[in-house]
């Protein structure tokens, strides 16, 4: 089987992290080779510092924050490359979809943004699953999960951003960004629906039926 990269995207509270776990772990019972990668990765040395900006410890530039965003992936490009070589599936909570959608909402150049992406040689994903929901519901969820956290970052507190984060992501699905296959679900449903919807999706792709959820 060839190998490809699958992207869950949408706005904060969307449910992209329960959603990728989910699906990696429907895809492993189906005997399918799984791994799973998620954006912004805290861990590491950009992770780090794109948390300290939202944490406002620190403040980045429209630019820095781009860049920190984009090495953020390059640093794993090799890696993905060599598992989707391999003919497995990559699993991405958050691509460099995310990044051109939020980056652009936050200042950066829309088509820049884009031909920046394209000029680093990110592999594109095959299939994009953009899990919709309302700026209010978004921050609802974010503001409810965070509670115990010290409180939303910078964007998930900024109704006004994420409401352009929302419009920059329906540009990106309505233009099929990257030659990607867009999947655009309704994510105010329960976990399952959407899990049901994702799973669908993915077969048809695969050329499966859907008899197998």
């Amino acid at each position: 089987m060839a190998g490809m990269i699958i992207c869950i995207d949408g706005l904060d509270g969307a449910g992209k992290n329960t959603q990728s776990l989910l699906l990696q772990k429907k895809l492993k019972k189906m005997g399918y080779s799984v791994s799973l990668h998620s954006y912004p990765d805290y861990e590491s040395r950009y992770g780090k510092i794109i948390k300290e900006h939202l944490t406002k410890k620190i403040t980045l530039n429209v630019y820095e924050f781009f860049l920190m965003f984009v090495a953020d992936m390059i640093k794993d490009k090799v890696t993905v490359d060599d598992e989707v070589k391999k003919g497995n599936i990559v699993i991405m909570d958050r691509y460099f979809t995310a990044t051109v959608a939020y980056q652009s909402a936050g200042g950066f150049d829309f088509e820049k943004a884009k031909a920046i992406e394209n000029i680093v040689g990110l592999t594109p994903p095959s299939i994009v699953f953009y899990l919709h929901v309302p700026v209010e519901v978004s921050q609802e969820r974010k503001i409810k999960q965070k509670s115990l956290e010290g409180g939303a970052d910078r964007h998930e507190a900024d109704r006004a951003y994420l409401g352009r984060v929302m419009r920059m992501y329906d540009k990106l699905y309505e233009e099929k960004y990257s030659g990607a296959k867009w999947v655009k679900i309704d994510a105010t449903k329960g976990i399952e629906q959407v899990q049901d919807a994702i799973m669908s999706a993915f077969l048809e792709k695969m050329g499966k039926p859907s008899k197998q959820l």
